[in-house]
């Protein structure tokens, strides 16, 4: 338990998770990266991707929709736009949502609106990921 930091994930809704892990994975803007015991004080931004929280050996897994990390002494929060567990997601409305996109994205007339299709692909594509998950993936 020495290696243990404390977790807390908060959205604009909830707190999907509060308590301690061994390490979390998140995708950031620039790649995944992990966290660990003792990791440096960061602030950094989140992607649209899945986030993998290990406590106890166990893997549990979860969409994150956008946001930002802090780590502060061995305290980590992060503070997502939207966060999922595979439990929550209905995996009929992410494919007629990925669907929309993929329609919206060819028949764009603007940059921002490409953008906007692009962005609401992404989010489909991670919900369909995540949907295939019971939720905990074994390490």
């Amino acid at each position: 338990m020495a290696n243990n930091f404390n977790l807390k994930v908060i959205t604009p809704t909830r707190m999907p998770y509060e308590g301690t892990c061994e390490i979390v994975i998140l995708p950031g803007v620039q790649g995944e990266f992990a966290i660990m015991h003792d990791h440096m004080p960061i602030v950094a931004a989140l992607a649209h991707g899945i986030m993998t929280i290990r406590h106890e050996g166990e893997d549990r897994i979860a969409s994150v929709l956008g946001g930002f990390v802090e780590v502060v002494n061995n305290q980590v929060t992060v503070t997502a736009a939207n966060f999922e567990w595979p439990d929550e997601i209905d995996k009929h409305r992410a494919e007629a949502a990925r669907e929309r996109a993929e329609r919206d994205k060819n028949i764009a007339k603007s940059d921002l609106d490409r953008k906007r299709a692009e962005l609401a692909l992404r989010r489909a594509l991670v919900r369909i990921e995540l949907s295939s998950y019971s939720g905990r993936v074994g390490r």
